[in-house]
């Protein structure tokens, strides 16, 4: 009797295996995957760029460089989009698949599919850069304070900018950001390769991150701001990065996809209906 048990448990088993292994084998859960693991690569690359500006700045003030983050959050992204760009849209932010869905480019299951994937991959990424630099962030933290670590990972506002200068700043700065992204991959407009498309919108993303930064760090991806601002939460158990600059934490996840939403109708009205 407890042969036969033990028979219908492993036929059992293996249904259930089959149809797991049937599932991940779906389009959209090897898009999930590639778009987990580009973003992952992306913000691995991007933050650490960050991470070592930061770190070098605290130990030689003289060393301090504010175009090398800007130059590697452009070049992160095309090398993520190059990476992972065959098997998933490689979007790597909620904003830009936001636009997508508006252009009717991506369904809506697609949509809240690859949001996820960006904000894990955002995660991972982060506790990778925390990882890396375990020694010397932990070194910064006992000499300086928490906000010493957390600006590695997080955007802030400038201590001189109103709270409508924030909202402003962001939707504006995402909306061109969007503008470009679109007008770069509308085969419409340019028939870029695939590895033109990618050196593009890495291109795009180094213009506005080098002229946008300076009023709260060009936070264009929700999901880059986000899931690190949970990560190092979590790291230390403390929730001070919610709570700084008047809860400043939700503006970066709003005010980006608002931008998206005027940057993709903008571009919509006056340039994409006036293709041919």
């Amino acid at each position: 009797m407890s042969n036969l048990n033990n028979k219908k448990s492993i036929v059992i088993i293996r249904k259930l295996s089959i149809s797991f292994q049937s599932k991940l084998s779906l389009p959209i859960c090897k898009q999930f995957y590639a778009e987990t693991f580009g973003t992952c690569l992306m913000i691995v690359i991007g933050l650490s760029a960050v991470a070592q500006t930061q770190l070098t700045s605290m130990d030689n003030k003289y060393l301090s460089d504010q175009l090398s983050p800007n130059i590697l959050a452009g070049l992160s992204l095309a090398v993520a989009i190059l990476v992972t760009g065959k098997v998933t849209k490689a979007h790597f932010n909620p904003a830009i698949s936001l636009a997508m869905l508006l252009t009717k480019q991506m369904k809506i299951i697609e949509f809240l599919a690859y949001s996820l994937a960006q904000f894990i991959g955002a995660f991972l990424g982060a506790a990778l850069v925390f990882l890396i630099y375990f020694d010397a962030i932990s070194k910064a933290k006992t000499e300086g304070s928490f906000s010493n670590v957390s600006s590695i990972f997080i955007t802030s506002p400038n201590k001189n900018l109103s709270q409508l200068g924030i909202i402003s700043d962001q939707i504006i700065a995402t909306a061109v950001y969007l503008i470009l992204i679109l007008a770069f991959t509308d085969k419409k407009n340019f028939n870029f390769s695939p590895e033109a498309s990618a050196l593009m919108a890495g291109v795009a993303l180094f213009t506005i991150c080098s002229t946008f930064s300076y009023n709260s760090g060009s936070p264009l991806n929700p999901a880059r701001d986000l899931s690190p601002r949970i990560f190092i939460s979590l790291a230390y158990w403390n929730s001070q990065v919610f709570s700084d600059d008047n809860y400043y934490f939700w503006k970066p996840i709003v005010c980006p996809m608002v931008g998206s939403a005027i940057g993709t109708a903008i571009y919509s009205l006056i340039i994409s209906t006036n293709l041919k």
